[in-house]
């Protein structure tokens, strides 16, 4: 087998099941999501202002807590199966707008209200290879290479059902990816691809004034599907050879609990996912075809019990956020299959929100409480943990920062925030 291919082979085991062993662009499968690498991989059914969340569910960023535009950019650079090899990496960057606006009348059944736009680029480096010929004759080196540039849109929507508020967020994503294993034209592959999902949530205010605490607890529980990779098959040397994508669905549910004190301030929040994701492929020796829906997913087995199959990998993680500065995350991934079951830990650190503000001082006089209203600068960073010291994936570590201009509406018109 030539270098390359043994390469090829490596990845694509280590990006997904056993049983993916005939599909192309298995690096599609790797999620840059910072965040939700902390939680186990279980982001499908939680609502984000993070662009990588798309990765997960495009349907996931049409949530803003309240009216406005906000801008976010966030990037990361991560070793990758820094168990095996010491020169392959993902480069992931990351861009978005989500435009948020006031519900016009309670009368109207259903109400476009929030609007995103993200467009994302993921690079995997797979590092210099060393060509031979048949004969062990030296031909110089490559450079192996995946690429996937997207653009996702989505939109949300808010509505009422026996009283009680619905959101709900639809999107859509367009990818271009690239596929270069060698630099003759039967190493190399372009395929376009789109995923969509939708993610819907319902919030129930409950006053702890009642309970002797001030405040309002809001319950947020969330249900959310997506499909991944939808496109045709992938050729890089003639189309008797054609491999599938690997097509995805994912299906979770999630609970979100948030404090609100009488300042309208989160001193404490803590969410709960569960979600469960199969490869939409059904495979024979000879031949293989798509399959709809949830394939194999069963959702009280799978998402509920977390019970993992040979064809079902189960996800599950927690958050809890303190003072919308600081949160702890972890959660834990099983995929039978593919032999890989291990842990997940994850931290995130609002640096400007850690800037003590002058507690006397009015909103206009008190420069730190106005640049927290408008830019947030966080520093992400989760890992896998409790995996074998000689598996490649050991020391696996994801680390980056994102940025966000918020209420930017505000800060082109000079207005003032309420409080």
């Amino acid at each position: 087998m030539k270098p390359y291919k043994q390469l090829l082979v490596s990845i694509l085991l280590l990006c997904g099941g056993g049983s993916v062993h005939s599909q192309s662009a298995l690096f599609l499968l790797i999620s840059p999501s910072l965040t939700h690498n902390g939680m186990g991989g279980s982001g499908v059914s939680l609502p984000s202002s993070s662009a990588a969340s798309t990765y997960y569910n495009p349907g996931a960023i049409a949530f803003l807590s309240e009216p406005g535009i906000n801008f976010s950019y966030q990037s990361s650079h991560t070793p990758w199966l820094p168990g095996l090899v010491d020169d392959m990496w993902i480069d992931y960057r990351a861009s978005m707008i989500q435009i948020r606006l006031p519900l016009t009348s309670e009368q109207q059944l259903i109400q476009a209200n929030t609007l995103s736009f993200c467009t994302s680029r993921t690079y995997l480096d797979a590092g210099l290879q060393q060509y031979t010929g048949a004969n062990g004759d030296d031909l110089g080196t490559f450079r192996t290479y995946f690429l996937s540039e997207n653009a996702s849109l989505s939109v949300g929507l808010s509505t009422r059902v026996f009283r009680i508020p619905v959101e709900t967020g639809i999107g859509l994503t367009y990818k271009q990816i690239f596929q270069h294993l060698t630099s003759n034209q039967d190493g190399k592959a372009q395929n376009t691809a789109f995923d969509w999902g939708f993610l819907s949530r319902t919030t129930l205010p409950l006053k702890m004034a009642q309970h002797g605490i001030g405040g309002i607890l809001e319950i947020s529980p969330s249900l959310g599907y997506s499909v991944s990779n939808i496109g045709a098959e992938v050729i890089f040397r003639s189309s008797e050879q054609a491999d599938p994508l690997p097509r995805t669905a994912r299906f979770g549910v999630s609970l979100e609990l948030n404090l609100m004190d009488s300042h309208l301030l989160y001193p404490m929040s803590f969410s709960v996912s569960r979600s469960a994701e199969d490869l939409l492929i059904n495979q024979s020796a000879s031949s293989w075809k798509y399959t709809k829906g949830l394939g194999d997913i069963n959702f009280i087995n799978h998402v509920i019990r977390q019970s993992a199959s040979d064809d079902v990998i189960v996800k599950s993680g927690w958050e809890l956020g303190i003072a919308e500065t600081f949160w702890l995350r972890s959660g834990k991934y099983a995929d039978l299959a593919g032999k890989v079951n291990y842990t997940t830990i994850g931290i995130e650190v609002a640096l400007i929100g850690i800037i003590p503000r002058d507690p006397g001082a009015t909103y206009e006089e008190n420069s730190i409480a106005r640049l927290q209203h408008f830019v947030d600068l966080s520093y992400v960073y989760s890992s896998y943990v409790g995996i074998s010291d000689f598996h490649p994936l050991h020391g696996t570590r994801f680390q980056g920062f994102e940025l966000s201009v918020k209420h930017f509406d505000e800060l082109m018109g000079g207005i003032s925030p309420k409080k």
